[in-house]
């Protein structure tokens, strides 16, 4: 039975969003500050576009101890940023997530986590 146009499109279009997702994540892997800062803006503004799907990734990740959580810090606060220029808006079940996470990591014995902590309540403040 062959595939209709509109279903090969929706295919098409599943096949490329997961592809991008994986791009951006494995850009935070380069060795140059550029490229990730172009990866946190892509993922932010890809997550913005769909709150439901990726904030509850973005914050089981960094709640989940390892190395990547100043990275993934960089990500939240992208999404936030994007979140208020685009006049999006988050569930209060979400704020309430988030603020719950960032007070969490705001003693961490890494500076640049604690920093951008900083700025994520910064951003949400205003």
């Amino acid at each position: 039975m062959p595939i209709s146009s509109p279903e090969r499109f929706f295919k098409a279009k599943q096949h490329l969003a997961l592809k991008k997702d994986k791009i951006a994540i494995e850009s935070f892997q380069f060795p140059f500050e550029e490229i990730k800062s172009a990866a946190f803006y892509a993922l932010g503004n890809i997550a913005v576009g769909n709150l439901s799907k990726y904030l509850p990734f973005i914050l089981d990740q960094i709640d989940n101890p390892h190395k990547k959580q100043y990275l993934l810090l960089h990500f939240l606060k992208e999404v936030i940023v994007r979140q208020s220029v685009d006049k999006a808006e988050f569930q209060d079940s979400s704020v309430e997530k988030i603020l719950n996470l960032l007070f969490n990591h705001c003693e961490s014995e890494e500076e640049g986590v604690c920093s951008v902590v900083a700025e994520c309540l910064g951003k949400i403040a205003l």
